[in-house]
């Protein structure tokens, strides 16, 4: 990287020393004349192409200058264009210039490349490419008809070839909100509702044929299960009777996590807790269709099954539902990271992950072996992270007390939906290059659904 600094001379010939004297704690009245050559660009601290400048050619610039971190003006090359981020290490929401811009507002890092260059990848009609930042910069990947998920480092822009459609999913187990995108070009896209400020990540996609026709649909006297959420992935048709555990789950990688149901009928799920040799539990009948976290009672304990579920189809209202009382279900809430520029990072989540759902929080467990979570107590923030008498402290393994439940809720059984805003002592890792990335903590919870 070239470093090009200017200074205007006074005639005072005392000011001019006085300048030289003081140059390491102010930089005064740098020139607004630095011009890059035709593969560059020059950026500027000050607006309107004001005091301190460098020169930048083809390539990634993660910081300007340590002194210096950002940037508020920024004077194109003709033959080049540069993906500008607010944040160093390239981190976004980054924006496109191929032309001088006198006010960027905040700036710390870009890349910068020629306008004619072309991509690295181009999919065919019946592909996909994504990039990992805005505008098609930066590394990429070419995806055929198929599942995918668990990317760290986002997705940021997409090419959808003209046979197929990108499902894009926030959440794992293709959960949460969803956005599918038709043939075309996305230089920048986010979920509907969502500002690009809060679209750094997803975590799961389906390369699917345009138009086509939805699979497993069950008949009048049917139900559907599905290994994903939203009706994705292998899927498999139940008629009227009962169902084993090896039937319902032999068949999925995952799940099942959705459920689609025939005109004519209802389903239950029972549960027997094998291990305390408790009776049978079931849940329903329902006449609904489920989309995501569906439950339909399968837990692993110690390596092997603590429960035996099955499931129940039948004729809508054949009997009464044999469950007198609500069953606790049992879910897993992700907390996400959030890292900021400054400070200590926090972890935060909710449940249900969006919508609403009645009923009260009966549990709180953490299962991670090694990390222990701090719950915020009411007014406190994530910036009390560093004071351990802002938070109530949850160890590895443990389970809030009911005394805990009071302090961060004022309930023993609050009402959901429920937030969480946790502290915790999860370390990072190095990411590809060389960012530090936290990790999504899992958190088991109980409730009792209220009908």
């Amino acid at each position: 990287m070239k470093t090009v600094l200017y200074t205007r001379l006074s005639s005072n010939i005392l000011t001019f020393f006085a300048v030289l004297t003081l140059s390491s704690l102010y930089c005064a009245a740098w020139a607004a004349d630095c011009k890059p050559g035709s593969n560059s660009v020059a950026v500027f601290t000050g607006e309107n192409f004001t005091e301190k400048c460098w020169e930048l050619g083809i390539g990634d610039h993660r910081r300007v200058a340590a002194d210096s971190p950002f940037f508020s003006s920024i004077r194109i090359g003709t033959n080049v264009e540069a993906l500008v981020c607010p944040r160093p290490d390239l981190n976004g929401p980054c924006s496109l210039f191929n032309r001088d811009s006198p006010n960027l507002k905040k700036a710390a890092s870009l890349i910068v490349r020629r306008k004619d260059q072309a991509l690295s990848c181009q999919p065919t009609a019946d592909q996909v490419a994504h990039w990992y930042r805005e505008h098609f910069f930066g590394e990429c990947s070419v995806r055929s008809v198929g599942l995918y998920g668990d990317w760290e480092m986002g997705i940021k822009s997409l090419k959808v070839g003209t046979n197929v459609q990108a499902l894009l999913c926030e959440e794992q187990l293709f959960f949460g909100k969803r956005l599918i995108l038709d043939p075309g070009d996305y230089p920048t896209w986010h979920f509907p509702g969502n500002s690009r400020e809060n679209n750094d990540y997803i975590v799961a996609m389906e390369v699917r044929p345009k138009n086509r026709p939805p699979t497993c649909v069950p008949n009048a006297n049917q139900v559907a299960l599905f290994e994903y959420g939203h009706a994705i992935g292998q899927c498999r048709l139940f008629g009227i009777g009962k169902h084993s555990s090896n039937e319902i789950y032999g068949w999925a990688n995952q799940g099942p996590y959705s459920i689609r149901v025939g005109s004519n009928v209802e389903y239950m799920q029972c549960t027997q807790d094998i291990e305390r040799k408790m009776p049978v539990i079931c849940h329903g009948p329902s006449i609904k269709d489920v989309h995501e976290h569906l439950n339909l009672g399968q837990f692993r304990y110690a390596g092997r099954d603590r429960y035996s579920p099955y499931l129940v189809v039948r004729q809508r209202g054949a009997s009464p539902s044999p469950s007198p009382e609500p069953p606790s279900v049992d879910r897993t809430v992700w907390l996400a990271p959030t890292v900021p520029y400054t400070g200590i990072p926090w972890w935060t989540g909710r449940f249900p992950s969006q919508g609403t759902l009645t009923g009260t929080l009966t549990r709180v467990q953490n299962p991670r072996n090694s990390v222990w979570l701090g719950f915020l107590k009411p007014g406190f923030g994530s910036v009390d992270c560093g004071n351990p008498n802002a938070y109530v402290r949850l160890d590895p393994g443990g389970t809030l007390s009911r005394d805990q439940f009071r302090t961060l809720f004022n309930s023993e059984n609050p009402a959901l939906p429920v937030q969480f805003v946790a502290c915790s002592g999860a370390q990072a890792r190095t990411g590809p290059r060389g960012e530090l990335v936290f990790p999504s903590l899992p958190l088991n919870i109980s409730y009792i659904e209220v009908r």
